[in-house]
């Protein structure tokens, strides 16, 4: 995943890791709300969601396993709550930051969408978030 962002992005990024750690970890917030996008969690989603975590440089005392279970439980639970998701998806742009990083984060998010092929709510999911992030 991350060869196939540095040959479309660019190559400044073929010499650097392509996300900051707020980044990294917004990352997985955001592929975490797409896989329950649809209330489905397909093998190839899981496993989408498994290898992309491995390829990370990971910059934190959290371990990446550590954090991904405590983002389940958040991401979960905002599902539950239109505020708290609300809330969740600003954490998620602000993280981002950069139109650079916007960009990285959404090639990534369709291709763990098109892992099963994009049903129409992750189609809804998607949308919501390239308007998000533009409006940023």
């Amino acid at each position: 995943m991350i060869g196939l962002l540095k040959r479309i992005l660019g190559t400044e990024m073929a010499q650097a890791e392509p996300f900051t750690q707020p980044q990294r970890e917004a990352l997985i917030d955001l592929l975490l709300l797409g896989m329950y996008a649809d209330n489905m969690v397909s093998i190839a989603e899981n496993q989408f969601l498994d290898d992309e975590v491995e390829e990370l440089i990971w910059d934190s005392p959290t371990s990446p396993g550590a954090y991904l279970s405590a983002a389940i439980h958040r991401v979960r639970s905002a599902e539950e709550h239109p505020e708290k998701l609300r809330a969740l998806l600003q954490s998620i742009t602000e993280r981002f930051g950069d139109t650079h990083g916007k960009q990285g984060a959404l090639l990534v998010l369709k291709e763990l969408l098109a892992s099963d092929g994009t049903a129409e709510e992750e189609q809804k999911f998607l949308t919501e978030i390239q308007r998000m992030f533009a409006e940023s």
